[in-house]
């Protein structure tokens, strides 16, 4: 009776939700220029700016793979081995490292639900996240997920977040600096580089392993990108409509 009278509701509200993937309109950066060319001032509600699939290249979009959701290109939006995988690296480091929520369920709940952790809330999130997988390909959830993404002090997606951490688009970032961008999301409160640099390197380091156990990238390409040096934009004064 308790899972029926969860799932009704959801199941009602299928057909709203179903086609917000669809028309993924998420607010953007306006920015403002003075005569000749110069930035003078941003207005956003979310700092972000789009980013087409193809725009984002594919070794940052494998990072995120490894690092979030190995069996990405697998599963039907939930992953019971990651959950395992998951559930065992908590264990034997006797604390949360790792968790076991696919990139779909991520998706699920950030754009689609509340911030409240109960049991509902995580049923509804499993649910949508298959339901998502029937309805949307790989490559239209991923790219979702990756303009969804919070990122830290304001920044949503990895392109707003690229210019903000590193002042690059995302086609000049280097394999150093698409690793630490990856491991900012796991806890951008932490593990942002203007936080906690030394914090931002070891969760660098977390996704270039993970990144070489899946074979995305190759002994030299690991050690070369933990010997690139980072360096910084620095964080800018921007103006927002939010207070």
């Amino acid at each position: 009776m308790l899972l029926g009278g969860m799932l009704l509701p959801l199941a009602e509200d299928l057909k709203t939700i179903s086609t917000r993937l669809e028309d993924f309109t998420p607010s953007l950066t306006t920015r403002v220029y003075d005569i000749r060319g110069r930035l003078i001032g941003e207005f956003f509600t979310e700092r972000r700016e789009y980013a087409h699939l193809e725009e984002i290249p594919p070794l940052l979009q494998k990072a995120f793979i490894a690092s979030e959701d190995q069996n990405f290109f697998r599963h039907p939006g939930v992953d019971p081995f990651g959950i395992l995988r998951a559930l065992w690296q908590n264990l034997l480091n006797l604390r949360v490292v790792e968790g076991g929520s696919t990139i779909t369920q991520q998706l699920s709940r950030s754009r689609f639900l509340d911030n409240r952790r109960n049991l509902e809330r995580k049923i509804k999130e499993l649910l949508l996240a298959i339901l998502l997988e029937r309805r949307y390909t790989k490559e239209e959830i991923l790219e979702a997920y990756l303009n969804q993404i919070y990122l830290g002090h304001g920044v949503y997606g990895v392109k707003a977040a690229a210019r903000l951490y590193f002042g690059k688009d995302l086609a000049d970032l280097n394999l150093s600096e698409m690793a630490m961008l990856v491991g900012v999301a796991r806890s951008p409160s932490y593990f942002s580089p203007y936080i906690d640099f030394s914090a931002a390197q070891r969760q660098q380091r977390r996704v270039l392993r993970r990144m070489l156990e899946c074979g995305f990238i190759t002994q030299e390409e690991f050690e070369k990108a933990l010997s690139t040096p980072i360096v910084l934009s620095g964080l800018e004064k921007r103006a927002s409509l939010c207070p």
